[in-house]
């Protein structure tokens, strides 16, 4: 009912005109934060098995962020993942969702980040903040978990961030994972409403997420999953990501019975993905 709230919120700011409140309306659902922690606070210290860590980066006003992550360190794994999750979850709901556990079942490394503004991350969300702090989540995870192939792995707005980092990465990574992709905000926005044209040119310029160009720069084995009932990012947008990576480099994965929200709670997609970094 929230969600629906605020759609509705942002769809009266669009049709006022007014360029600020329809900028501020697009935050709001880009980058729903302040409801995620309403619902679930990240609490002081991590769960079993995993550690905390804050990293520092430098944000688009050159002030010192610091990204709060948790991560699990597996003195045997010969794989580590970066894992960026979705927009309308933290840290505390990504353990809900059971992500780490499939993580720690696989015998990995990871390490998972709230985004700038999210949960005990300070700083502000746009495609720079948020593109810095997935190069730190990766820097560290080169550093600590040295000697291991490296995997990057983002869901929904995650995989919007990992698409920007992955280029910027690539020489180090083993595997990409695109899980409920789009192919950039703008034609997102456009397939909701007619009203994104009263987005501000400033604002699309700092969240562009063009996930198809980013795709043509990368030569890493990928997987891209897309649900076919997706009603948040339609499954037409993951099909257009997957076509613009060169010829043999991605495989595509698709779903006709899952959604948008039961894509990584799903044992089929799961099995399928480890599946695909097991051919490798």
């Amino acid at each position: 009912m929230k969600m629906i709230q605020l759609s509705l919120c942002a769809l009266f700011f669009l049709m006022a005109g007014c360029k600020e409140s329809a900028d501020s309306a697009a935050n709001k659902i880009l980058y729903p934060f302040a409801y995620a922690d309403f619902k679930r606070d990240v609490p002081d210290y991590p769960p079993p098995g995993l550690r905390q860590v804050y990293l520092e980066a430098v944000d688009s006003n050159n002030d010192p962020m610091r990204i709060h992550s948790w991560y699990h360190k597996n003195l045997k794994a010969t794989h580590s993942i970066v894992f960026f999750h979705g927009n309308n979850e933290n840290l505390e709901m990504v353990k809900d969702r059971g992500i780490y556990h499939q993580f720690i079942k696989m015998n990995v490394n990871f390490i998972v980040i709230d985004y700038p503004g999210l949960g005990r991350s300070n700083s502000f969300p746009n495609q720079y903040n948020m593109t810095q702090a997935g190069l730190a989540a990766f820097e560290f995870a080169l550093n600590e978990f040295p000697g291991t192939e490296f995997i990057l792995w983002g869901r929904s707005l995650g995989a919007g961030l990992a698409a920007q980092v992955a280029p910027l990465v690539q020489e180090h990574l083993s595997a990409f994972i695109l899980t409920s992709p789009w192919a950039t905000i703008k034609k997102l926005a456009d397939s909701k409403s007619k009203l994104s044209n009263q987005l501000s040119e400033e604002w699309l310029r700092s969240n562009t997420y063009d996930s198809v160009a980013a795709a043509r720069q990368i030569h890493v084995p990928t997987l891209v999953i897309h649900g076919k009932k997706d009603l948040i990012i339609p499954y037409r947008f993951g099909k257009k990501v997957f076509e613009a990576f060169p010829p043999d480099v991605a495989v595509f994965h698709s779903y006709p019975k899952i959604g948008h929200r039961k894509m990584l709670r799903t044992k089929e997609v799961w099995d399928n993905a480890i599946g695909f970094l097991k051919s490798l």
